[in-house]
């Protein structure tokens, strides 16, 4: 282990084999080899490989370390030397390990060897092993996840229908039209209720446990003991806030006050801070409607029409309230949304019929899955669970608990509830000290997959010791890594300070946020990193357009500026805006691999491949024989299809067939359908889809029409449709309309070795790149999910052991969200801004050296502002919150980032082959006048001429370089202007090389300008207006006027002051003299440059209402540090 490292003794300490450890380990932290090293040392230690058992949650992962394990095995086998120190240390253990386990070689080398597997992979372990207490079949197996909506779907639609053939005086009869009552007869949406309510059944098991028997007085019973324990604790943390406040500690005395003075309100407030338990709400809600606004904001205003008495404002208990404190504050709002304890919390006859109909639905699949000798994951992992009961342990279990001494536990973040039970059960007959370790690692901070199910704050209750049955808790030595060996320093700040200090400051508990904890960058790592932020303001769907635009643009550059050597991600929260990247790239001719794109589904070539199928399968599908004439393999005009309409015959397929009598250009098509009706039903539906396809020259004309990505789809099409073939083609067609649903397109062959990839960020999990760009910063986390309300919702209770709530949508009396369905819709939304919280740590932190995000903002009032509820706001408000407008486009760089505003698009696309074709003659159209004219006083006519010899050197290339010598100087100055220190010498050769300077000229130039920079600043005259006590210091200040009503002037001064006497504007110029006296150089850039300072006086002398005359204009000359003011 490098000495050097800022947590290399918890490190060492992680490798101590005799103790447990709670590992929190942040991204970039090098976890998965951490865990192969402590593989490895236990490899050495134990008698058996068998004993150590290392658990994740991803086939992947699993993989990952199991190689990485064997890999340094191997290389201890073989002597391979070491590339440094830590692989050194690495191979001692490997090679102790080798030494230890010596009968096992064979065992430790091979794939299967060792014990690393998933959750899943474990279950099936248990189960294959003693399927009689699991209570399966010994032949169960585990059904596809892509088969498994269909058979589901199956299940619930045969019991609803058994329901309907019910009396309708029968329990379930009653429920299922109350039901499709709630649903507005929508057999479909009832359907889909049920179907989500088995796909979640473990977390209805333990409300349906304690309502064996669906009926309104159990469920109400049920609904309230668990609201009381939400509502009080609740209650318990308002109260102890509350108490701590400096009111509620002297509640009684203010109420006394009140009480002397005949206040009116003192009728409704308590004597005493109200309790704890749930009937003290009313009370709270009393206190907190008196004491603040309806938006929850402590009241500034008393008086008698709010039940206080004249002169209250100005004493010192007015002020007590108004100091109330955020937090307080917050809770007491929080309080009014609570359902009373003599509210019917929701609609309970409607909750009863849905758990009445939720129960029968899920035994109704239990029952399938016997019959079928299958099961779903839930399903393993319950039998997984009856294996290691506690009250009576099994063979296996016992046999278990001997032979496992060792656990480790990866990503534990992604923990859900059974598998946190697994966990505990592994370890119920340990003792602490007895040899036997569990070592747990994971990154709450990473914790996003709530939709499978995980609970981050299980992670958190782990660190608190494993329960075990009535012997205590088992202890886990907390440990937490710090060092990033990913990123590089600037990134690794910049994340600490954003997400520190704005985005997951103050962790709700209740939402699952977790606290922040920061990293190190890894000795060697340290240096500058490149983290910009892109608005786009305007109409939003223009804005949308143009930063799809401008990030395949921008990404076309810098694969240009890093020769494609770099690693480049484009990383997605949702999939909203996918195909207008996708077409923006196609435009820019940029080759990008999409991991888990558009659904195959929605390719236009697949869509006709579907319809081809149905044809084949479903004979009196006449929409289906009807597609088959306008299909990219075959296209006749609606001519055609007219004529084919008016002919005789039952259907579309006889209709076609004669048709294509005696017309030449449809002998191939009617080749491909003699060919379907000869051998459909006998061959496989995908081999008669694939043989249609290839008599009409499908390959050839798809490649033609839609590249090789079409055609990889196609054949991704033929194989799935072999997959679910069932020897019957309506069947078979009905699960591969299933499988589509979730089936993405495979990769482009052609963009296969593209360095830019495109995903969500759940898809680049455990992933890293030297460039990650984050468009759609303006997400907002509760914008997803449709418009209409669900009809039901199930929430976790906070702050118990798992336990759920559920409450229907709306009162079907009042058509109002019922006060339960408010509750939980809370829970619901807080948790999701939390997990969009981690999201966005997990997109931020696969950058190794750059940082390139982008958003949708709007313009109010001369700023511009995120959106309200995005994860731009977080940013915005590290960054200062609102960034002022520029008319240039760029905006300032704050801290460590560079912002821009509406950047530049290239307009240029790629040239396309021009097609002639017959227009008529264009309609004569008249140009509109302009309304007003934009005009830059940097623009404006200079009054002397420029010579010719530097008039001829500004256009070479020497003179290129001058300019994007002054373009970098600006901004070095405007950087210092505002407190930043001077950049890296490297970040001054790069910006130089961006703006066209040739690389064998950066490195003096740069020298060049930071000394030219570090003598303008210690210039008495500039550095004495960058005093802290300076009224007024702009830096590139963005101002505009319209003198006459016709014309706008529009500029960006370089620096404007006011010492509190004068004002003042200073434009640096860079400009350097040739073979002229200082002088006359002096004078020249004066005349030079005189229209353009007076028009800057005269618009800041409109902007700030101040005469011309106490304005002092001048240009600076950097190059000789010479202010040259010019006069009015």
């Amino acid at each position: 282990m490098s000495p050097s490292l800022p947590d290399r003794l918890s490190r060492q300490e992680a490798l101590d084999t005799s103790q447990s450890h709670h590992v929190e380990a942040p991204a970039g932290s090098g976890k998965t080899l951490l865990l192969a090293m402590r593989f490895l040392k236990l490899l050495g230690e134990v008698r058996r490989p068998e004993e150590i058992l290392a658990l994740t949650f991803t086939d992947k992962a699993a993989g990952e370390m199991r190689d990485r394990i064997i890999r340094y095995l191997k290389m201890a086998r073989d002597g391979v030397p070491p590339s440094d120190d830590l692989e050194a240390g690495i191979l001692k253990l490997a090679a102790r390990a080798l030494k230890k386990q010596e009968r096992f070689h064979h065992i430790l080398t091979s794939s299967n060897g060792l014990n690393v597997m998933t959750f899943h992979g474990f279950c099936h372990y248990l189960v294959r092993r003693a399927p009689l207490e699991a209570g399966v079949a010994p032949d169960c197996e585990i059904l596809d996840e892509q088969d498994l909506p269909l058979f589901v779907e199956e299940i619930v639609e045969r019991a609803m229908k058994d329901w309907t053939e019910q009396p309708r005086s029968r329990p379930e009869r009653k429920a299922l039209e109350g039901r499709l009552l709630a649903h507005n007869n929508n057999w479909r949406g009832l359907s889909d209720e049920l179907k989500a309510v088995i796909a979640s059944r473990d977390r209805f098991e333990d409300l349906l446990r304690e309502i064996r028997e669906p009926s309104s007085s159990k469920v109400h019973a049920a609904l309230h003991r668990r609201l009381r324990a939400t509502v009080e604790a609740s209650l318990a943390n308002l109260s102890k806030a509350f108490r701590t406040s400096e009111l509620g500690a002297h509640w009684e005395s203010f109420i006394g006050h009140l009480e002397s003075r005949s206040a009116e309100i003192c009728g409704h407030l308590p004597g005493t801070p109200p309790g704890t338990d749930w009937e003290s709400l009313a009370a709270w809600k009393e206190l907190a409607d008196r004491l603040l606004t309806r938006a929850g904001k402590p009241r500034k205003n008393f008086g008698p029409a709010a039940g206080f008495y004249s002169g209250f404002s100005r004493t010192g208990w007015a002020d007590m309230i108004r100091n109330l404190g955020e937090e307080v504050s917050l809770m007491l709002h929080e309080v009014r949304s609570l359902p009373g304890a003599a509210e019917e919390p929701t609609d309970v006859d409607a909750l009863k019929d849905f758990i009445l109909l939720s129960a029968l639905c899920i035994s109704a699949f239990h029952q399938a899955c016997r019959k079928r000798h299958a099961m779903d994951f839930i399903g393993l992992e319950d039998a997984a669970l009856r294996i290691l009961r506690e009250d009576f342990p099994t063979d296996l279990h016992l046999h278990l608990d001997c032979r496992i001494r060792h656990l480790l536990v990866d990503e534990f973040q992604d923990t859900s509830r059974n598998q946190w039970e697994l966990v505990k059960r592994l370890c119920s007959g340990w003792e602490h000290g007895d040899g036997r370790t569990l070592f747990i690692v994971g990154d709450p901070k990473q914790s996003i997959y709530a939709f499978r199910k995980a609970e981050v704050r299980l992670f958190l209750e782990a660190g608190e010791g494993i329960p075990l049955p009535g012997r205590g808790k088992l202890p886990l030595r907390p440990l937490r890594l710090t060092t990033n060996f990913r990123s590089r320093g600037g990134l690794i700040d910049w994340c600490n300070d954003l997400f520190g200090n704005t985005v997951m400051i103050n962790p709700n508990a209740d939402a699952d946020e977790v606290p922040f904890s920061g990293s190190l960058p890894a000795p060697g790592t340290a240096g500058e990193s490149a983290i910009s932020l892109s608005l786009f303001t305007g109409e939003s769907e223009h804005s949308k357009t143009e930063e799809a635009r401008w990030l395949a643009g921008k990404t076309k550059q810098v694969l240009a500026e890093t020769n494609g050597r770099k690693s480049i991600a484009i990383l997605l929260f949702t999939r909203n805006r996918l195909h207008r990247y996708l077409q923006a790239f196609k435009e820019e001719c940029v080759a990008l691999q999409v991991r888990e794109g558009l659904l195959l589904a929605e390719r236009p070539e697949i869509l006709h491949l579907l319809q081809v199928a149905r044809a084949v399968a479903r004979p009196q599908d006449d929409l289906a024989w009807a597609s088959l004439l306008r299909s990219p393999w075959n296209w006749f005009g609606k001519d055609f299809l007219l004529e084919a309409s008016r002919r005789e015959g039952t259907g579309w397929r006889d209709k076609i067939l004669a048709t294509a009598t005696g017309r030449p250009e449809m002998t191939d098509l009617r080749r491909a359908i003699d060919h379907v009706l000869k051998r459909g039903g006998r061959d496989s539906l995908g081999r008669v889809v694939r043989e249609f396809w290839e008599i009409l020259d499908g390959p050839r004309l798809t490649s033609a029409l839609y590249g090789m990505a079409g055609v990889a789809n196609c054949f991704r099409f033929f194989r799935v449709l072999e997959e679910v073939e069932q020897g019957v083609p309506q069947e078979t067609l009905l699960r591969l309309e299933s499988r589509l649903k979730t089936l993405y397109e495979p990769v482009d062959p052609l963009a296969s070795r593209s360095p830019v990839a495109m995903m969500t960020v759940h898809g680049a999990k455990g992933l890293e790149f030297d460039i990650v760009f984050i468009p759609f910063l303006d997400w907002h986390p509760l914008s997803s999910g449709g418009q209409t309300p669900p009809a039901y919702l199930l929430e976790r209770v906070p702050g118990t052991s798992g336990e759920y709530l559920v409450a229907m949508g709306t009162d079907r009396r009042t058509g109002e969200p019922t006060p339960l369905f408010r509750l939980l819709k809370k829970f619901q939304q807080d948790r999701r801004i939390g997990e969009a919280k981690r999201l966005f740590y997990v997109a931020a932190t696969r950058a190794r050296e750059a940082l390139i995000m982008s958003g949708i903002a709007e313009r109010e009032n001369g700023t511009v502002k995120a959106r309200g509820g995005s994860l731009l706001g977080w940013v915005m408000s590290r960054e200062q919150r609102n960034v002022a407008e520029s008319a240039t486009g760029s905006g300032p760089s704050t801290g460590k980032v560079r912002i821009e505003i509406d950047p530049g698009v290239d307009q240029g696309l790629p040239s396309r082959p021009s097609t002639s074709a017959d227009l008529p003659e264009p309609f004569p159209l008249r140009a509109e006048k302009t309304p007003y004219v934009v005009v830059s006083p940097s623009a404006l006519p200079v009054e002397t001429a420029v010579p010719a010899a530097e008039e001829g050197k500004r256009r070479s290339p020497e003179g290129s370089a001058l300019a994007a010598r002054g373009t970098v100087t600006h901004r070095i100055l405007n950087r210092a202007i505002c407190g930043a220190s001077a950049p890296a010498r490297v970040s001054v050769e790069k910006a130089l090389i961006s703006e066209g300077v040739p690389v064998e000229s950066s490195s003096d130039m740069a020298d060049d300008i930071l000394k030219e920079v570090a003598g303008v600043l210690r210039d008495p005259m500039i550095s004495r207006f960058l005093l802290e006590d300076t009224p007024v210091l702009r830096s590139e200040w963005a101002i505009e006027d319209s003198e006459d009503g016709q014309g706008i002037r529009s500029g960006i001064l370089d620096l404007v002051v006011f010492d509190g006497t004068s004002w003042w504007i200073i434009d640096f110029k860079t400009s350097r003299p040739s073979d002229e006296n200082l002088e006359t150089f002096a004078q020249r850039q004066k005349d030079l440059y005189r229209p353009q300072l007076e028009a800057y006086r005269s618009m800041l002398g409109r902007a700030r209402g101040v005469r011309e005359e106490k304005i002092r204009a001048g240009i600076y000359l950097t190059a000789i540090k010479k202010w040259c003011e010019i006069g009015k």
